[in-house]
């Protein structure tokens, strides 16, 4: 292929600086069926995304710890990799934050710990941020320990 047809190709799908936008579309397809679709455009939204690796916390002869992985996503679900800006973590009920209450998310990820008081009942990580509003995370927690 000759040098001008390659830059002309990447003009036209990378480097076209100032012109329209491109929606790249990706399909996995496994026997017939598409099982995954990955869209990559310019961003347009933005939301947090968080998840805890579980939510019922069980207190027996100390407390129960959960792991909350955060994320910076665009409206497709893609990691926001320069996405840098603090969260706020703010508890409700019968838990607390193991660290920090204010985080920065590093290459649009981030996480922290909570875990329970000693009391069962309800608590709520609540994760805010100034572009991106505020996710809510509920655990229930039960206590095996003696009053």
């Amino acid at each position: 292929m000759p040098p001008a047809r390659l830059v002309e190709l990447y003009n036209r799908y990378v480097g076209d600086w100032g012109g329209a936008s491109t929606v790249y579309r990706f399909e996995a397809v496994k026997n017939g069926n598409v099982v995954k679709t990955l869209v990559k455009e310019p961003v347009k939204s933005i939301r947090l995304e968080a998840e805890a690796d579980h939510t019922l916390l069980q207190e027996e002869t100390t407390y129960d710890v959960a792991a909350v992985r955060i994320r910076a996503v665009d409206q497709n679900g893609n990691l926001l990799n320069f996405y840098n800006e603090p969260l706020k973590l703010e508890v409700e009920g019968e838990l607390e934050v193991i660290g920090d209450s204010v985080i920065g998310l590093q290459g649009g990820m981030g996480g922290t710990y909570v875990k329970t008081t000693g009391k069962p009942g309800m608590g709520t990580l609540n994760i805010s941020s100034v572009q991106m509003g505020s996710i809510a995370i509920n655990f229930q927690i039960h206590s095996k320990k003696e009053k």
